[in-house]
């Protein structure tokens, strides 16, 4: 079904063969989630037989969009209507200033998927010296997104995932300690009956009740120091077997500051998985609470047992207190108190266990 052609949705006799009440949209977005298509809650009815019958029934398409990478819309290749204002990244369109879908509102900052550039000064520039102020997505849009300027995701130290607030702290993921999981499940609730969960000061206060990564500072560890290439490929093994693995991935200590934890300036690159290199520690900038490092060759065709997703056997039996790995696609957590989990690195929800 071509579904930018609107018209064959309609039944020759709509007056008649339509039941409808257009209470609720349902969106139909990608991995990034923009909202390709929706959906109503009104019934297109057909009698192909002409028995006063209905024969077949199908919901009516409300608007249809295609992007390009940066979130312009593509020419003739969209159905739209005003009384639906989201699209790219699921973010609403604020179509009175330049036109339909060409500014974007992210909650902290508006965006033109034009030029792919925020149009203001990101808040956190000085973190992320490497990239523009108003560059967007890290210039990789088809693998990182933005939820509303910044979020919080929570779980707990099991890897069970508790809450994704929408907030305007830099984006991260909390990992609750176990003795505080209480306080925290009180203090959400009491959060949603005063509608403050998505409040500043409300998440600073749960942050501090477990381990906050910086994901935007483990995304900018991996786009920085990646070193690509399936035929990174070595037969060398510890164990003698000639077990293959990738001998691309860069290290780097986890150290903690104000309890925020982030990747270090310095970076051992070109090691393969068990071979723990680690660059040269750095003085003043927190103290090392973990390891991180990258697998650059996540879910890619020819990946290697436990060197294709998640933490290799090795590195399990190497745990620190905190360690992460940034994957292509993923990021993984996992130490000596916490349970293996992880998260997609665009949309930030967590991954199932069938993808480890």
């Amino acid at each position: 079904m071509n579904i930018f052609n609107y018209s064959i949705l309609r039944p020759t006799q709509p007056d008649f063969y339509s039941a409808w009440s257009r209470r609720k949209i349902y969106e139909l977005s990608n991995h990034l989630e923009n909202v390709l298509s929706t959906v109503i809650d009104k019934k297109v009815l057909f009698d192909n037989n002409n028995d006063n019958a209905v024969d077949l029934s199908v919901p009516e398409i409300a608007t249809a969009n295609d992007y390009y990478p940066f979130g312009m819309l593509m020419p003739g290749r969209t159905l739209s209507t005003e009384d639906y204002r989201f699209g790219f990244n699921g973010q609403e369109n604020l179509d009175d200033i330049k036109g339909v879908g060409k500014t974007v509102d992210f909650g902290s900052r508006s965006y033109d998927s034009r030029i792919g550039k925020w149009l203001r000064v990101d808040a956190y520039f000085n973190k992320y010296a490497n990239l523009s102020p108003y560059s967007s997505f890290e210039n990789n849009p088809i693998v990182v997104m933005d939820l509303n300027g910044d979020t919080t995701v929570y779980f707990s130290q099991s890897g069970k995932h508790l809450f994704t607030s929408i907030d305007k702290l830099p984006t991260a993921v909390t990992i609750v300690s176990d003795k505080y999981l209480k306080v925290f499940a009180i203090g959400l609730h009491s959060s949603f009956k005063n509608k403050t969960q998505n409040d500043n000061f409300k998440n600073l206060q749960s942050r501090s009740l477990g381990k906050t990564f910086d994901i935007n500072a483990f995304r900018s560890f991996y786009n920085s120091n990646t070193i690509v290439g399936v035929d990174n490929i070595s037969p060398q093994s510890k164990t003698g077997f000639n077990d293959p693995g990738y001998f691309n991935e860069s290290r780097s200590y986890i150290y903690e500051k104000n309890n925020l934890l982030r990747p270090g300036n310095n970076v051992a690159k070109g090691f393969i998985d068990w071979v723990s290199a680690y660059p040269e520690k750095e003085e003043g900038i927190g103290e090392i609470t973990g390891k991180a490092h990258t697998h650059p060759n996540e879910g890619e065709n020819g990946g290697i047992g436990p060197y294709e997703f998640g933490p290799s056997p090795d590195d399990l039996d190497h745990k620190w207190v905190n360690d992460v790995i940034v994957g292509s696609k993923n990021i993984y957590f996992y130490g000596k108190n916490n349970t293996e989990f992880g998260i997609d690195k665009s949309t930030l929800k967590p991954i199932k266990d069938e993808n480890k």
